[in-house]
């Protein structure tokens, strides 16, 4: 597990074959960007969220080398099965898209799309995660709430 600092007493996971996986989606030579929703479940005390799975590129989505549009439709699809499946434990908390950059920074688009996905969506728990993927394998992780968008460091 891949574990990130929220606060001094909160943590964000990512499990092993979730941040695996990604690195399947890494962006070569002049190929579009691709992208995705995160999902997964906090704990009852609030300290962990773990990420525990993700949604792949739909041929609704739309893609470029430089942008990446996640239609709602079939995440919302998505969402809806895992949390069923789940009996409610499994839960939207995020997006996540590939940049053809080593140097990961969100873009404006970028915190505009979560800041717009925390005020207008049903989340559950008043915080939604950026995960940004890089051509080198490298990754940015964002914690959005009500206080913005804050870079996210990896725990050792």
């Amino acid at each position: 597990m891949i574990e990130y600092k929220i606060s001094d007493v909160r943590s964000l996971i990512i499990i092993e074959e979730v941040y695996s996986n990604f690195l399947s989606f890494v962006q070569e030579g002049n190929s579009n960007e691709r992208g995705g929703i995160l999902l997964g479940k906090m704990t009852i005390d609030s300290r962990y969220v773990y990420i525990t799975d993700f949604s792949t590129p739909t041929i609704a989505d739309s893609s470029g080398r430089f942008f990446f549009i996640r239609k709602k439709n079939p995440a919302q699809r998505y969402i809806d099965k895992l949390w069923r499946e789940s009996k409610g434990e499994i839960n939207y908390l995020g997006e996540w898209h590939t940049h053809p950059a080593t140097n990961l920074t969100p873009s404006t688009e970028d915190e505009n799309m979560i800041s717009e996905s925390l005020r207008l969506n049903d989340c559950p728990y008043n915080e939604l995660y950026l995960v940004i993927l890089g051509i080198d394998g490298s990754f940015y992780v964002g914690h959005m709430s009500k206080y913005g968008l804050v870079k996210l460091e990896r725990r050792s």
